[in-house]
């Protein structure tokens, strides 16, 4: 999610570094044919460093990428061992109900013997 947000971002901010005005000193006047213009010299080091700046970015992102990549995979082995728990805690609670189960059914044939004791000393 950070990497799709972080995309549109930095596309933003690369638009907005080359549509900054440049400074009145970093243009000169220069002679084409019969008209002269002004033409910033800064141009084409403009445009060679924002591409590197582009591709520094994307190899951010790309280890970004690969440590949310290793954080998945762990963060994956860390819930498949809690849903390994998490069914032996499942497991482990149904045999607690069969046993009270159980017991109540000892129980009671506890208190019909106990009854049956009483009823022949009797």
């Amino acid at each position: 999610m950070e990497v799709t947000m972080f995309f549109p971002l930095l596309l933003l901010i690369c638009s907005h570094s080359t549509a900054q005005p440049q400074p009145e000193s970093d243009n000169e006047i220069t002679p084409l044919g019969d008209n002269q213009t002004r033409q910033p010299t800064n141009v084409s080091l403009h445009h060679l460093t924002c591409p590197q700046d582009i591709h520094a970015v994307l190899r951010e992102m790309s280890g970004l990428l690969a440590e949310q990549r290793v954080e998945l995979r762990h963060l994956q082995r860390e819930n498949d061992a809690q849903a390994a728990k998490l069914r032996q805690l499942e497991k482990s609670n149904q045999q607690v109900k069969e046993q009270a189960g159980e017991l109540t059914a000892i129980k009671a044939r506890t208190n019909v013997t106990e009854n049956q004791v009483f009823s022949l000393h009797r």
